[in-house]
């Protein structure tokens, strides 16, 4: 497999799945994560834990990916992630940037930049052009 088939089919066992054999079986056992939500890197067991938590807002999910560039050990990919809102029912699609590292076959590392402000906006919980108005110096009311 190559290393976005690799990342798409963890996202889709893990997140989608909640197959949380797989944080097991296809990280490193120093696996670190960051993103937009965190600030900070966390392990492989507070991964489950964000997993969990943010799938609860959310219906289904899977991913695709729209563009990857493999170079070395290093991955980056967009991916879209495929979901609903739980509470209408509403199709959302957003993207997410990843920017994988690998050491081998395991995924060694892991950078995502995802869409938050499209997420919630989708949801309900952020008035839509949330984004926009806070660029323009606007509260959000």
């Amino acid at each position: 497999m190559s290393k976005n088939d690799v990342l798409l089919f963890w996202l889709n066992e893990t997140v989608g799945k909640k197959n949380m054999q797989y944080l097991e079986t296809m990280l490193t056992p120093d696996f670190r994560t960051n993103n937009a939500v965190s600030q900070m890197p966390f392990d492989k067991h507070e991964l489950e834990e964000y997993i969990f938590s943010i799938c609860n807002l959310f219906g289904p999910v899977s991913f695709s990916s729209e563009i990857s560039i493999d170079q070395g050990e290093w991955l980056a990919t967009r991916v879209v992630v495929h979901t609903s809102c739980l509470t209408t029912g509403k199709a959302i699609d957003y993207r997410d940037h990843f920017f994988t590292r690998f050491e081998g076959e395991k995924i060694a590392e892991v950078v995502s930049l995802a869409d938050y402000f499209t997420l919630f906006e989708n949801t309900g919980q952020l008035p839509l052009n949330a984004l926009a108005a806070c660029m323009g110096g606007h509260p959000l009311q």
